[in-house]
């Protein structure tokens, strides 16, 4: 028999991970670091669904990570389009 990936115990430290990504955002409102028309929670899915979106394709693609520099630079990407947009910088 096949067992499930998505155990309960997993799916509570994934509920737990998004709260904590939302209390982030939520200060990150509190401080005008981040807009505040728009909910914290939808601030959450969009920025782990950008996340989701990359390593996705990145594992379609057979991309790979090469080194700690790298993978800074993607990171740092990610969080400069979240913040500021698409937008020329």
């Amino acid at each position: 028999m096949r067992r499930a990936n998505l155990t309960p115990a997993r799916l509570k430290f994934f509920r737990a991970f998004i709260d904590r990504t939302e209390d982030i955002i939520a200060r990150a409102q509190a401080q005008n670091t981040l807009r505040k028309d728009v909910k914290a929670r939808y601030l959450t899915y969009i920025f782990l669904g950008a996340i989701e979106a990359f390593v996705s394709t990145m594992v379609i693609e057979n991309y790979l990570i090469r080194g700690k520099t790298h993978k800074q630079r993607i990171a740092l990407n990610l969080l400069t389009v979240f913040f500021n947009g698409a937008r020329p910088i």
